[in-house]
């Protein structure tokens, strides 16, 4: 389970299908960037705020979409309200990549506890 701003998915990165999940979404949203608008350089009013608008949208409707495709339908709404802001989304991205190496350092540890280096295991049986 992942648990972010007081909810929790049913999301695990040791999970094969969970992280099979996390990367297809994350390849989509990188193949999809190809075909947003750029980041303008111009943004003074009224083309290059127009510009800019366009980009935003397009960038908060990818990392929304990203959310959703991880965690299910309506995560990013459950997690954010029906009001999205680029930098409320961003945050939230930080976080869920926070938590999933936190979940992998977790899982880390216990493959660790449980696969001995093969220094401690020749020490164990008795070699050199």
């Amino acid at each position: 389970m992942m648990k972010l701003r007081g909810h929790e998915f049913d999301f695990d990165i040791s999970c094969p299908e969970d992280l099979e999940r996390y990367l297809r979404c994350s390849e989509e949203m990188t193949q999809k960037t190809a075909s947003a608008p750029p980041m303008p350089a111009d943004m003074t009013y009224p083309h290059g705020l127009r510009a800019y608008t366009d980009w935003m949208t397009a960038y908060v409707r990818l990392l929304t979409d990203w959310i959703d495709g991880i965690f299910g339908d309506g995560a990013c709404n459950k997690l954010l309200g029906p009001k999205t802001s680029l930098s409320g989304v961003m945050s939230l991205c930080d976080e869920i990549g926070e938590a999933a190496v936190q979940q992998g350092n977790a899982v880390g540890l216990q493959i660790k506890k449980y696969m001995p280096n093969r220094a401690t295991r020749r020490k164990a049986d008795g070699k050199k």
